[in-house]
């Protein structure tokens, strides 16, 4: 050991716990920066606000004011309430319940279902079963009578019985899912309905 430090030259005798140290020091230094590169980093955390919160809630109210609940039963392969988006057709709610099924009546769809007509919110929408018999005002071509889900002022005011004051009340009671209702929801007297339930129907 003493030879070799006799090899040393003389400034490093002399300094030679300095330098020890300092040799320590840097290999410590890049000890420490090599752990520090290797650690896994940690990844950011993600914080929701209350902000958020309100935007997402405002994206969903939106979404739902945009849609309409229709209420598609009859001949349909799953009768049920859907949400279809508003501007849909009366075909698009069909659709939505899984199509039009065997047992319906192709002919008296033809004739009475407007499959281009829009839905409005809330609306009943039947499709017919093969043999079914509907009620008075169902029947015939749909173009001789007045809708009454979809009809004006004006056209509910030229049936017979039926004045200005009956044809707001006529569209205050909107939709029917048959044309009984007018008398169901006392809209018009059994009277009056007699008189008008061979012109007017639901589709």
């Amino acid at each position: 050991m003493d030879e070799l430090l006799e090899k040393l030259p003389p400034i490093l005798r002399e300094n030679l716990l300095a330098v020890s140290l300092a040799i320590l020091g840097f290999g410590l230094l890049v000890y420490g920066l090599i752990a520090y590169v290797a650690q896994p980093k940690k990844e950011d955390a993600i914080t929701f606000s209350a902000d958020d919160d309100k935007v997402d809630q405002n994206s969903k109210e939106k979404n739902d004011a945009a849609m309409l609940v229709v209420d598609v039963a009859g001949a349909v392969t799953k009768p049920g309430v859907y949400k279809v988006k508003e501007g849909s057709r009366f075909q698009d709610a069909i659709l939505a319940a899984g199509g039009i099924s065997v047992e319906a009546d192709s002919d008296l769809i033809a004739k009475q279902l407007n499959l281009a007509a829009k839905l409005t919110e809330g609306i009943k929408v039947y499709v017919p079963f093969r043999g079914e018999v509907l009620g008075a005002g169902t029947s015939g071509e749909l173009g001789s009578s007045i809708n009454i889900n979809t009809a004006s002022a004006k056209e509910l005011d030229s049936l017979p019985g039926v004045g200005s004051v009956t044809s707001e009340k006529i569209i205050g009671g909107r939709p029917y899912s048959v044309i009984d209702e007018l008398v169901k929801k006392k809209i018009v007297s059994q009277r009056v309905f007699e008189q008008i339930k061979e012109k007017v129907s639901v589709y």
